[in-house]
């Protein structure tokens, strides 16, 4: 069996990330041939001494990534969304997946995989990412999808209680050579990573990714995402379903009558066909999430019947 060699992937924000980062390579680092983290933001002296600790590679990037909302996108916001938007003039929103795919230009053309994980998620099962990454570069595989525990009930021990979000992620992919074009992130939120041509994937059900943060990181986290959301909106002049999709999630989980209100004419302007010239997304899956949505929406405010039909 052929050995691979595996590089850790990160976008890291700032000094404020050192503690859960640590317990983060803890997880991963022996696991790995090499770490390579794209700093986005400043101050970031301690997390560079924390990388000679763990031999990672650091890029500094402050501050690249960012984009300041002018007057004109508020206004056209306010337009067509028909809400005063989240987003402010002079506002700073982050762009990941300009960050994501400059940390995947830093990584050296060694490296037959790419492994990306962010700072607030563990690796569980970490050694067998070694061998599912021996395994398929020997049967030609060219994308892993791992599942992603992103909500769950943790007991005093530390062990899963409950299991209330997962879903499958694509956590490894090719990079050497010319397969380094063969992926790219998109999305300035909720970034996904997609081929270039057709490939051939498969999934490692062995190994999985939990996702751990607070209560005050969620929130923090949600109001940062209706903001690059509605940028996500403006971006694509609302031509793209997506972004509406996820706004509209974003809303959903406030869990309140105006912002439910505001989750239900996006879901309903994203399931619109006559809206997108009849280029929904191609996601079943996504458009059965959406309707399910909806049905809990109009539970929420007493339609039943409507929470029926949808």
């Amino acid at each position: 069996m052929n050995r691979s060699k595996i590089a850790l992937g990160m976008i890291v924000k700032d000094d404020d990330e050192v503690d859960v980062l640590k317990r983060t390579w803890d997880s991963v680092a022996p696991y790995v041939d090499g770490i390579y983290i794209t700093v986005t933001q400043k101050p970031y002296e301690k997390l560079q001494e924390l990388a000679r600790k763990y031999g990672a590679n650091v890029d500094l990037r402050p501050g690249e990534f960012n984009h300041t909302i002018p007057k004109e996108e508020v206004k056209w916001l306010r337009k067509v969304l028909k809400y005063e938007p989240h987003c402010k003039a002079g506002d700073v929103i982050f762009k990941f997946s300009d960050a994501r795919n400059a940390n995947m230009a830093f990584i050296p053309d060694e490296y037959d995989w790419l492994f990306w994980i962010d700072a607030d998620d563990v690796l569980m099962n970490g050694p067998g990412l070694r061998t599912i990454a021996d395994k398929c570069l020997g049967e030609g595989w060219e994308a892993v999808f791992m599942n992603y525990i992103y909500q769950a009930e943790i007991d005093e021990t530390g062990k899963i209680k409950n299991i209330i979000i997962e879903h499958l992620r694509e956590r490894l992919v090719r990079i050497r050579g010319d397969y380094r074009k063969t992926f790219k992130w998109i999305g300035n939120i909720h970034e996904t990573l997609i081929q270039q041509r057709e490939t051939k994937k498969t999934e490692a059900p062995e190994v999985e990714i939990l996702h751990l943060s607070t209560g005050d990181r969620m929130f923090q986290a949600l109001q940062r995402n209706i903001r690059v959301l509605e940028h996500d909106v403006y971006e694509t002049k609302g031509k793209d379903p997506r972004p509406l999709y996820y706004l509209a999630k974003a809303f959903y989980d406030h869990h309140n009558d105006e912002y439910y209100e505001r989750a239900k004419r996006l879901m309903l302007a994203y399931l619109s066909p006559e809206k997108h010239q009849n280029n929904m997304s191609g996601w079943r899956e996504e458009r059965e999430q959406a309707w399910e949505y909806l049905a809990e929406i109009f539970r929420a405010q007493g339609q039943i019947n409507n929470s029926l039909k949808a």
